[in-house]
């Protein structure tokens, strides 16, 4: 009998000291269920199975959304919408889409890379445009690549290298689209070059290739080019 007292006396402390050490210390509780996370420079941002947005990290140019330039050292959301679906960090800035297909961009923006035609940062999501047929977007270092519904590809930001593609090293403040395709469907932006697949499968490349990051067999291509 003793025992069996004994035995239940341990099996609750231990949920006590359990529940007590998931409930203390940080802004995310302990059910706390994410789906979505990107990797920015120094920040992240993520999105939980409720489609509340939530961020972390640097925060000198307000890259993290929460209307201050404070650093956070553990996830704090950001504002309370619950309509928050793909997002991508950037070197200092954030871009996602809300699931009714609208487009937001904050932090630096020296380049234009938030796509409001301003240079200035923000740091509160700024909804950029009045499109709401974005279905995807992707942060390269400080240019920004996306993809509407209907498969055409759209770009801006810094330019130097030709990482937007639309033929020029001019950067551009504001989403510009490339090329008259209706086929793309997975992009991604890297330090200074992008990369897209079409719906067929094939495989694209442009902007800065001087380690050969384009993957086509030479160096310094800085146009549209398919990848066998």
């Amino acid at each position: 009998m003793k025992r069996t007292v004994y035995l239940i006396i341990i099996v609750l402390s231990a949920l006590s000291y359990l529940t007590a050490c998931g409930s203390g210390g940080g802004s995310t509780p302990s059910t706390a269920s994410f789906t979505l996370v990107s990797a920015g420079g120094n920040h992240n941002v993520a999105v939980k199975t409720d489609s509340t947005l939530w961020a972390w990290g640097n925060n000198g140019y307000g890259q993290l959304g929460d209307g201050t330039n404070i650093n956070k050292d553990s996830p704090v959301q950001i504002g309370t919408d619950t309509d928050w679906s793909p997002v991508s960090g950037g070197s200092n800035h954030t871009m996602a889409v809300k699931t009714d297909g609208t487009l937001w961009a904050w932090g630096y923006n020296y380049y234009g890379q938030l796509g409001d035609r301003t240079i200035t940062d923000k740091n509160l999501p700024a909804r950029i445009g009045i499109d709401t047929d974005w279905s995807l977007v992707s942060t390269g270092f400080y240019h920004t690549i996306a993809v509407k519904s209907g498969g055409t590809l759209w770009a801006w930001g810094l330019n130097g290298y030709g990482q937007l593609g639309d033929g020029t090293n001019g950067h551009k403040a504001s989403p510009v689209q490339i090329g008259t395709d209706t086929n793309w469907s997975l992009v991604s932006g890297g330090f200074n070059h992008t990369m897209a697949v079409k719906t067929d499968g094939t495989l694209w490349a442009w902007g800065y290739n001087y380690y050969g990051q384009l993957g086509d067999g030479t160096a310094w291509k800085t146009i549209s080019q398919l990848i066998n």
